[in-house]
Formats: structure tokens, C-alpha cells, sequence
């Protein structure tokens, strides 16, 4: 957990926030939540797409190496 978020809950935890710390604690989470990692179903159709595109790629390569590159 980030350690402005923990310092802050530690201080709520102590006595009432003001309202910059909650300002802070919300902006904190906001940024989390941005960064979060997109879901499990998300990232295995994506890593699909890229091992298609990486074999499309590997299949023009043999071509060229074949046939000889065009310029």
C-alpha cells in the first residue's frame, strides 16, 4: 500500500482528518485505482493478439529469408 495512504490511515486511526489529508488520502486512492492492472480475461486476449501479430511477424521473416526481401 502506498505510504501516504498508510500514514493517513494511521492518523485517522489517531484522530479526525483534516480536510487536506482527506484531500490527499482521496487523491492517493484515485491514483491507484488508475494504475490498477486491467482484469486477468483482459491481459490473456491481449497477450493473444500479440503472439498472432509475433507469428505473422516470425512467417514474414521466413518468407523473406526464402525469397529474397523486396527494398
Amino acid at each position: 500500500m502506498d505510504s501516504i495512504i498508510e500514514r493517513t490511515l494511521d492518523t485517522a486511526s489517531k484522530r479526525a482528518l483534516f480536510p487536506e489529508e482527506i484531500k490527499r488520502l482521496s487523491a492517493s486512492i484515485r491514483a491507484l485505482e488508475r494504475n490498477q492492472m486491467p482484469p486477468e480475461d483482459v491481459l490473456v486476449r491481449r497477450i493473444k493478439e500479440l503472439q498472432g501479430k509475433l507469428d505473422d511477424c516470425h512467417a514474414r521473416v521466413r518468407k523473406c529469408e526464402r525469397n529474397g526481401c523486396p527494398d
